[in-house]
């Protein structure tokens, strides 16, 4: 992440750039009912997509002074994905006696609403 922001002032808008890696996976785990131990698991399928994207928000001062510790922090972030395969409840069924797995494929675009407290040293 690259964040274009001032260091100073009551309101401190900023643009960020983004871009990074998504890692998907689907894992199937077999568990005891009586005491809810896990007797088997595996890894059936897994991707890695590029991610690349921009956001924006403002960082609110919570506290007077110059130096302003704490912030509200509210933005929006959109991240663009690649396409990657993976698999949902009921993608994993058994046909005579074959495992057989219904394999989807999307894009992995986000976007994300965020509103928090930023905390400064």
């Amino acid at each position: 992440m690259l964040r274009a922001q001032p260091r100073t002032g009551p309101v401190r808008p900023y643009f960020d750039g983004l871009i990074g890696l998504k890692h998907l996976f689907t894992k199937t785990s077999i568990s005891d009912l009586s005491d809810d131990e896990t007797i088997a698991s595996s890894t059936d399928l897994s991707d890695t997509a590029l991610s690349y994207g921009f956001g924006g928000g403002l960082q609110i001062q919570l506290t007077k002074g110059p130096e302003a510790r704490i912030l509200l922090d509210t933005g929006v972030r959109y991240l663009r994905g690649a396409r990657a395969v993976y698999l949902k409840k009921g993608s994993i069924r058994e046909e005579n006696g074959v495992v057989v797995f219904d394999v989807l494929s999307s894009r992995t675009d986000v976007l994300a609403v965020q509103i928090g407290v930023t905390f400064r040293f």
